[in-house]
């Protein structure tokens, strides 16, 4: 995000509520607001010195903490969290726990961002993916957050049993790079057909 206009949270605060600017969720479009111009912030300003202690915690390994800011920097506006820590060792006290998955689930945005990152599907197609994909009902959407359904669970492990070959990743690139290739003239476009229709006619 590239700031374009000096405005502090304060002064967006102060135009919302006076009524010369609009927003649909003032709360949480000022809270959000907030958030950015302090990392925006932040990210201009100096590094802190920190003093930085290692722990041993069991199984878990090592974890390493910051006890104590030496020098200030972007901490005064993005503060960082400390640890008061006396003595060679602490008590571990599990205050609550939950089971969290080992990768949280997509956003459309953060799906589109991991589909470009593999190569996968063209920017003009991201978003046709994505609806088509909820419209068929393969994923749902909640809280802003994309979960696959039952159907769409059931519809993958079919495809990734008998027609594996064509839902792999490797291939799916291989292909777009080859239409590239095709469009600006670099290989025959009837080589590429000839090539694909072997691979199903192996497949059946």
């Amino acid at each position: 995000i590239r700031p374009t206009r000096f405005m502090a949270p304060e002064e967006l605060r102060e135009a919302v509520y006076s009524g010369r600017i609009e927003l649909e969720d003032p709360k949480i479009s000022i809270k959000v607001y907030d958030t950015i111009w302090k990392r925006f912030l932040a990210s201009q300003m100096r590094e802190a010195d920190v003093e930085r202690v290692k722990l041993g915690v069991g199984d878990l390994g090592e974890v390493e903490l910051i006890s104590k800011v030496l020098k200030d920097g972007f901490n005064l506006v993005s503060p960082l969290k400390t640890y008061d820590i006396e003595g060679d060792s602490l008590e571990l006290k599990i205050v609550s726990q939950k089971v969290v998955r080992k990768l949280p689930p997509y956003t459309q945005g953060t799906l589109i961002e991991e589909m470009r990152r593999r190569g996968l599907g063209r920017p003009s197609t991201y978003a046709k993916i994505v609806s088509t994909l909820l419209e068929r009902g393969y994923v749902v959407e909640r809280n802003n957050l994309l979960f696959p359904t039952p159907l769409g669970r059931r519809v993958y492990e079919f495809l990734r049993s008998r027609y594996s070959r064509y839902t792999d990743e490797g291939f799916t690139r291989e292909l777009e790079e080859l239409m590239d290739m095709i469009e600006e003239g670099k290989v025959d476009y009837t080589e590429v057909l000839r090539r694909l229709y072997q691979v199903r006619e192996v497949i059946g």
